[in-house]
């Protein structure tokens, strides 16, 4: 039975999509710089600063992400919390069904 539910705020994951994409600009702009060696050292060391300045933009956009903490008392009466993107439409009281790590209405 579900004795508690909350919409919680969680850290967002990393951003492959802007990592990549920072990483190719750094490397585009540190191209620009050098000679030689030198030219391959400013390439490398503006692609891993562009990655690490894409992946935290891809972190920041958007705002946060919403979660959904549902604890529930078990027939033997321990307790179980599940943490779920989708909203699980249940509130205290319902009983559900815990599967795949989702909780389910019964």
């Amino acid at each position: 039975m579900v004795s508690d539910v909350r919409q919680i705020q969680t850290q967002k994951e990393n951003s492959p999509l802007g990592m990549v994409i920072g990483g190719i600009a750094g490397g585009v702009i540190g191209n620009q710089f050098g000679g030689g060696s030198g030219k391959a050292l400013t390439t490398v060391a503006g692609a891993v600063a562009g990655g690490a300045i894409g992946n935290q933009v891809g972190k920041n956009s958007g705002g946060p992400d919403v979660a959904w903490q549902v604890t529930i008392k078990l027939d033997d009466g321990r307790y179980a919390t599940v943490t779920q993107a989708a909203d699980p439409q249940v509130r205290p009281g319902d009983y559900v069904q815990i599967r795949n790590n989702l909780v389910y209405r019964l």
